[in-house]
């Protein structure tokens, strides 16, 4: 594989702040688009429940926030090749593609590199990294074939899920090792994707328990063109195994155990003081390994209840030029669904998570603390009361919560959901949700810049720019306003809106400092201080619209619109504005729109376009673009499959965000096209 070299630190980069199976006889769909929805009407598939939005399994249209669903063939009719490219299909999630390995992804404003206002969850085991506070978009890559559906809350979600959910959650489901037996290959080649291997096989041991195993490869070149810097070529591995225990009379056990690793070769360019460049060139292989292990009990307890149980322990590490980590995080989640009165559903639990990690310093990345733990104690209940069978509910519930920076957190909120007909749903929302501090918004401090002389300093020296952590720095909280409507027109057409307005305080700003010059140190210098601070507060307001009709029954058509305004002030004035504010502001879209269409042209042949025209981000100098993708595919025979898929295809290349690197522009992410073939057994 030809990597061309990256320029930035990568991973840790971000911590400055910034073999489809089936059982023989059963439908194609299951085993390569894995169709879960394929030959449901628009009126099944909102009654398709969902898991994450209320810690149980719940029809969409009966949910009292703003949800959406992308099934297992929404994802292989996308042709995405990864997570985020699968995210982008989500009304109101803003995916933005750094370079060729790193994304930038959000709900509702602030996006960055961390995606430090989002929960990831995988199969409902959080991958929050505590240690830059966000996910790992380029690392935390699942087996696309073997997932069940990506489910997608925006707006808070504190109550049931803790800390991080600011802005949204998003939970990505598996499917059953039941639903996948036997084989499957699918080998993928491109102009810049240069291979990809994704294979699977399982079976039963006996009619309650099955099992499957799969491994997965992905080679990729250079995507990204222009004069700023970021990752270019890069490979992904990961290989893993489930294990589902089908209890007769309910419940059952849930064993996942996967590794995988993420390798990006080439350069960095790091600060120095010496002119005439100061920086210099370093080669920097960066490798980030991860091996996790998640056991999941559920049991029917009582009259009508459920207890679930959900352990996992997850070692990783990271190893790099500029800095390196090592981490274990062990995480306990317990949960109890009762029915104490008529009218009355109860759902409460407690979670534990615990991060110790070790951090390697540099003379570009020193750590106040080498070595910590951070810990995560929370119990949480909510009670769904039905105040008029099928027409009117309450919800209530809190999560309380201490963590090891920033002490006590409370989640509460409070939902409505009204059925003004059997064909509409309309709810509203307050709730409360807390972003809790990061390692590095603690306890870093990174080089990240040098300054040429400048006139306007008395002494003609280099300025040194570094980004300093506070061990003061505390919580960000947000308290939301929503309001939505859902709409079943007929078997054919639906319409889902939500409105919000949301109060954010305790903001991360960036307090700026110019030190008296250091005279006894070569070369002699400035020191420039960019210091975490909760300084500032905001609000944003806007909504999501998005719409589904089917006007044949082999033609589907998708659109959507997502709009959001904000506005942020610091706190304590300063001679200097605070120069996090405009990013903030300045990196999301004030819109994006989103259109789908697609069409089975024959039982053999099918046709997918995904349009999204996304507005400028002046925070990152990048100015607005349309993109579009499209996949062709071919099934000549029940258990083969082939597909093209073209990615970007209006323009030679374009850019989509800045690295968040300071001096760093934004890259260009050319055009691209690749042939997927998929054979099933």
């Amino acid at each position: 594989m030809k990597h061309r070299p990256p320029s930035h630190p990568g991973f840790l980069t971000k911590a400055a702040f910034s073999i489809a199976a089936l059982v023989p006889g059963s439908a194609f769909a299951q085993a390569i688009p894995g169709a879960d929805f394929s030959d449901l009407s628009l009126e099944e598939l909102i009654k398709v429940e969902i898991s994450s939005l209320g810690r149980k399994n719940t029809a969409l249209f009966e949910t009292p926030a703003p949800g959406h669903i992308v099934s297992a063939e929404d994802i292989a009719r996308s042709g995405a090749f990864n997570l985020p490219e699968a995210l982008r299909l989500v009304p109101g999630v803003q995916v933005s593609r750094v370079d060729s390995a790193n994304y930038a992804i959000t709900i509702r404003g602030f996006n960055d590199s961390t995606s430090n206002k989002l929960l990831m969850l995988m199969d409902g085991r959080s991958v929050y990294n505590q240690l830059f506070s966000g996910a790992s978009w380029n690392f935390q890559e699942p087996m696309l074939s073997d997932v069940r559906r990506i489910e997608v809350q925006r707006g808070p979600a504190g109550t049931l899920w803790g800390a991080n959910a600011v802005n949204g959650v998003i939970n990505l489901v598996t499917k059953n090792a039941h639903s996948t037996l036997g084989s499957l290959v699918s080998v993928t080649h491109g102009d810049r994707f240069n291979f990809g291997l994704e294979a699977r096989h399982g079976w039963n041991f006996n009619p309650a328990t099955a099992a499957r195993v799969y491994i997965k490869y992905q080679d990729h070149d250079d995507y990204g063109t222009g004069s700023g810097t970021g990752s270019d070529g890069w490979d992904y591995r990961l290989a893993g195994t489930r294990l589902d225990w089908d209890r007769p009379g309910g419940g059952g056990l849930t064993v996942i155990a996967e590794h995988r690793e993420l390798r990006v070769a080439g350069t960095t360019n790091q600060p120095t003081l010496l002119p005439p460049d100061y920086f210099t060139t370093y080669n920097d292989d960066r490798r980030t390994r991860g091996t996790d292990l998640s056991l999941k009990w559920n049991q029917p307890v009582f009259s009508g209840g459920h207890l679930s149980v959900q352990g996992s322990v997850t070692h990783g590490d990271t190893d790099q030029f500029a800095t390196g980590e090592r981490h274990t995080t062990a995480d306990i989640d317990t949960q109890l669904t009762l029915h104490p009165l008529p009218g009355h559903e109860v759902i409460t639990g407690l979670t534990y998570r615990s991060t110790s990690d070790r951090l390697r310093s540099t003379e570009v990345f020193t750590y106040r603390v080498k070595a910590a733990t951070t810990s995560f104690v929370g119990a949480f209940a909510q009670d769904e009361i039905t105040l008029l069978p099928e027409v009117l509910r309450l919800t209530l519930g809190a999560k309380v919560e201490r963590n090891s920076y920033s002490g006590w957190e409370t989640q509460p909120s409070a939902r409505l959901l009204w059925h003004p007909t059997r064909k509409q749903t309309v709810w509203a929302a307050v709730s409360r949700a807390a972003r809790t501090p990061s390692r590095s918004e603690r306890d870093i401090t990174w080089f990240a810049a040098t300054l040429p002389p400048s006139p306007l300093l008395p002494l003609p020296l280099p300025t040194k720019v570094i980004a300093l952590g506070d061990p003061d720095f505390s919580s960000e909280h947000v308290t939301a306003y929503e309001l939505g409507h859902r709409y079943q027109a007929n078997r054919r057409f639906s319409i889902d809106t939500s409105l919000f307005y949301a109060d954010y305080t305790d903001m991360r700003g960036l307090r700026p400092q110019l030190l008296p010059p250091n005279l006894t140190t070569f070369p002699p210098h400035f020191t420039y201080l960019y210091t975490a601070t909760n300084n500032v507060e905001g609000h944003t307001y806007g909504g999501e619209l998005s719409a589904r009709w089917q006007p044949a029954d082999r033609v589907r058509l998708d659109a959507s619109v997502a709009l959001v305004r904000t506005s942020l002030r610091q706190l304590t004035p300063s001679i200097e504005p605070d120069a996090s504010i405009a990013g903030l502001i300045g990196n999301s879209p004030r819109e994006e729109y989103k259109l789908h269409a697609g069409w089975d042209i024959t039982t053999q042949w099918s046709i997918d376009a995904y349009a999204r025209r996304t507005g400028a981000l002046p925070g990152s100098a990048v100015p607005g673009y349309t993109g579009l993708e499209a996949r062709l595919a071919w099934r000549p025979r029940e258990n083969y499959q082939v597909e093209l898929v073209g990615r970007d295809l209006l323009d030679s290349r374009h850019a989509e965000i800045a690295g968040f690197i300071i001096g760093n522009g934004a890259r260009e992410i050319a055009r691209s096209v690749f042939l997927r073939v998929t054979f099933k057994n």
